[in-house]
This record gives structure tokens, C-alpha cells and sequence, in this order.
């Protein structure tokens, strides 16, 4: 009886998984096709209309919970110091220089304050909100703390990579995007889990995107070098390491009731 109801629980996990992908696929699509986010009335309008779909779909079929606690800034530890290293990473090594597009995003701050809270709430809210608890309870396997944020993050950054940048440029440029945003996937999700409050990562997330749309939301020109893949690998690795040690874990699983 346990073992048939660890396998209904992990078909569940892995059909949630496949529910929301093709789902932000299907809006991204639609999104694309009807060209939704074409000025400022429009991207808030549609940025409302998907995030209070998650939530509609959360309520009503995944049912994990949102939560807003706070057990202050100790818990959150060398997450304080990876949050700046990341930010002044990505923007280093993403030289740009200005543009046309920089500058008629400058003129319009309503669109680009409207497209950063998208960039960084939509993603946030769906993969780490939603989608992280929902490994953790339904995904019966050892080291399942460590597993769902790893598989979270790498699902961020693809969709991240993939859907929302339309993987422009050549493949080394789309492996160093893909990395680089796994690092931030990382982050967003230990930043969830320790501190058990969505807002955390929704706001680094936003200023991640904020800096993103003013210093690199413009053509690219050095953004895929070996070095700078080699760099975000060992980012990621020093936060699964630095981060997730045991007492840490067994704190994660008290606080989201993992069992």
C-alpha cells in the first residue's frame, strides 16, 4: 500500500511538472503570436492576467502554499554575500555598450518597470513558489532538498533561456546564458527556502532584472567565453556546497514540512 502511494505521489510530481511547462509555453506563445507586450497598459495587464492564472491553477490543482514568514537575516547567510557577487558577475562579464533599444526603454520607465516585475515574478512565483514545494512533497527520492533545487533551476533557466530570449545568438552564447541563469535559479531558490518568504527572491529577482534591463537589455558582445562558463559552474557549485549543508536541509524540511 506504502509503495502504491509513493507511485501515484511521483506521477503526480512529474504530471505537475509537465502541467506547467507546457502551460508557460502556451502563454509565451500566445503572448508572442498576438505581440501582448507592446507597451506599458498591455504588459501590466497581461503580466496580471498570468500571474493570477498560476495562482488560479495553483489553488486548484498543485495546492502548495505561498509562504510570507520571515525568521530574519541570519538565516539567509553567504546568500547575502552570492546575491551582489551574482549581479556584479553577470554584468561584468556581460559587457554591452548602448543602444537604440537601451534608450527607447529609458524613455518609457512604465514598460521596463512593467517588464522587470514580469522577468522577475512570473518565473519566481511559477518554479520556486509552486513548482520547488511541490518536488519536495511529491517527489519520494533520497536527497530530495538538494534534487528540487537543482531540477528547479535548471527548468528556470531553460524556460528562462529558451522562451523568454528566444535563444538568440550561437551555442556557446546559449550554454553561458543557460549556466549563468542556472546560478540565478540557485540563488532564488535557497533564498526561498531559508528565509520561507516568496518576496526574498522575488526581490532580488527584481533587481537582477532592473540591472539587466539597464546595463544589458541591449546587444550583447562578450557573453560567451569559456571563463565566464567555468565561473558560474563554480558559482553554482560553492552555493549547493556552501549552502545546503545538513543542518540546513533538515531545516528546509522542518519549515516546508517535507516529509
Amino acid at each position: 500500500m506504502e509503495k502504491q502511494n509513493q507511485g501515484k505521489m511521483l506521477k503526480k510530481f512529474w504530471l505537475t511538472l509537465l502541467f506547467w511547462l507546457i502551460g508557460i509555453f502556451i502563454l509565451h506563445l500566445i503572448s508572442r503570436l498576438f505581440q501582448i507586450k507592446i507597451s506599458a497598459v498591455d504588459m501590466l495587464i497581461s503580466n496580471l492576467i498570468v500571474i493570477g492564472l498560476i495562482l488560479l491553477i495553483n489553488w486548484l490543482y498543485t495546492k502548495e502554499k505561498i509562504y510570507f514568514k520571515w525568521f530574519g537575516m541570519r538565516r539567509i547567510g553567504w546568500l547575502w554575500l552570492f546575491m551582489p557577487v551574482y549581479i556584479v558577475a553577470i554584468n561584468v562579464m556581460f559587457k554591452t555598450i548602448p543602444s537604440e533599444t537601451s534608450l527607447r526603454i529609458s524613455l518609457d520607465p512604465m514598460f521596463w518597470l512593467f517588464y522587470t516585475l514580469s522577468t522577475s515574478s512570473i518565473p519566481v512565483v511559477t518554479f520556486f513558489g509552486v513548482l520547488l514545494p511541490a518536488m519536495l512533497h511529491e517527489w519520494k527520492t533520497e536527497n530530495v532538498v538538494t534534487k528540487s533545487v537543482v531540477a528547479c533551476s535548471a527548468l528556470y533557466s531553460v524556460f528562462q533561456i529558451f522562451l523568454l530570449n528566444d535563444l538568440y545568438g550561437g551555442v556557446l552564447e546559449t550554454i553561458y546564458q543557460l549556466v549563468a541563469a542556472f546560478s540565478l535559479g540557485l540563488v532564488c531558490a535557497l533564498l526561498y527556502l531559508r528565509s520561507v518568504n516568496i518576496i526574498v527572491p522575488l526581490f532580488f529577482s527584481f533587481i537582477e532584472a532592473f540591472f539587466a534591463v539597464i546595463l544589458t537589455h541591449i546587444a550583447p558582445l562578450f557573453g560567451s567565453g569559456i571563463v565566464n562558463i567555468l565561473f558560474f559552474i563554480l558559482f553554482a557549485f560553492l552555493v549547493i556546497k556552501v549552502i545546503l549543508k545538513p543542518s540546513a536541509i533538515q531545516q528546509i524540511q522542518n519549515d516546508f514540512e517535507v516529509k
